[in-house]
């Protein structure tokens, strides 16, 4: 492992507000032991073998059983706090490569897209992550205006997601929330 990569490893564990190391390739399980360590702010990250697939803009737009797996592994507390964690983080995402597009920072844009690919593809929200796995593959060769038309859509997905988490937060904090 480079010494980039260590300080790029680490730099995430300090993201995710960790003391400890969370091994690559991270898994569900893994993840989910060790938030329940850990009262972890952050996103979930996707497992790099995951089953799920590439999903593509005419892709479901929620996949209520990756988010009653996940629900039922972290508990009605936990995937609460991820929701909420996604759904502000997220925002920020979009506004940094909102910024990024203008200074012309594509590498930055790829790097947030990603992201956004894995979390919600942990949380089940498959069409917002096969649109950001469509712009993390293309993002260093798009230009403007296509890079704000992709942007664009991607908030559009964003948003189009944006009451499924809020009906799951105004849930009560029972097995309900749990179930998908």
């Amino acid at each position: 492992m480079t010494a980039n990569a260590q300080t790029h490893d680490k730099d995430v564990c300090l993201e995710a507000g960790m003391d400890d190391y969370l091994a690559k390739p991270v898994t569900r399980a893994g993840f989910a032991a060790k938030l329940s360590r850990f009262r972890v702010s952050a996103p979930p990250v996707a497992d790099a073998k995951s089953d799920v697939a590439p999903a593509a803009s005419g892709t479901t737009v929620f996949d209520a059983a990756i988010f009653g797996e996940l629900a039922e592994m972290l508990g009605a507390d936990e995937i609460r706090l991820v929701m909420e964690t996604f759904l502000a983080e997220s925002k920020k995402r979009f506004g940094e490569m909102r910024k990024a597009a203008k200074d012309g920072d594509n590498a930055l844009i790829k790097r947030e897209a990603h992201t956004i690919k894995s979390s919600a593809a942990s949380l089940g929200f498959l069409r917002l992550s096969g649109l950001a796995r469509s712009l993390e593959a293309e993002a260093l060769g798009l230009k403007w205006p296509d890079l704000d038309a992709r942007l664009g859509r991607l908030a559009a997905g964003f948003t189009e997601i944006q009451d499924i988490i809020k009906s799951k937060l105004s849930q009560p904090v029972t097995a309900e929330l749990t179930n998908a």
